[in-house]
């Protein structure tokens, strides 16, 4: 199992050795879901669900067998991620980037991080435009449910509160 926040102090090449010691089973990936449905608001938690239908996205595009775990708004916890695939370079560079959008390592390119945060934007308009099939549809939903539910009325292009929502 592969968890987000234990990569930090971990170079590439060690995270490709850690995936192909576990090559032959299938690969759990887990991202931590921080918030809580009644103590966050309703737009950070359709920004997270978005960045967790993101995350499924790439990890779905690796791999030759996905599945995902749904995760309820009303807890916070481990969202478990299962891959199979044989492209293991390619998983560890999802990972990685991954890990730099939740803010678990650091990317020596401080935008870095942002032009992760904008892929998910971009990633939400191409679901809602119907360019893309979701990997993850309930965390799309849920990402929808809570956007709708934001008294700001969505998001802007920068993925804020305010403006059109992305779904």
């Amino acid at each position: 199992m592969i968890a987000l926040p234990d990569l930090e102090g971990i170079s590439r090449e060690e995270l490709v050795d850690i995936l192909l010691n576990e090559k032959p089973q299938l690969l759990e990936i887990c991202i931590y879901k921080r918030t809580v449905q009644f103590s966050t608001a309703p737009i950070e938690i359709s920004y997270e669900y978005g960045e967790l239908a993101y995350s499924g996205q790439r990890l779905n595009d690796t791999a030759h067998e996905f599945s995902y775990e749904e995760i309820t708004p009303d807890v916070s916890g481990y969202v478990m991620f299962t891959v199979r695939t044989d492209n293991i370079d390619q998983l560890a560079d999802t990972i990685l980037d991954l890990a730099y959008l939740y803010g678990y390592i650091s990317h020596p390119d401080d935008n870095y991080a942002e032009e992760l945060q904008q892929s998910v934007t971009d990633y939400l308009y191409q679901v809602k435009g119907g360019a893309l099939i979701p990997a993850c549809p309930y965390f799309i939903q849920m990402c929808n449910q809570f956007c709708e539910e934001d008294e700001g009325d969505g998001w802007d292009d920068e993925g804020e509160g305010q403006g059109d929502a992305p779904l």
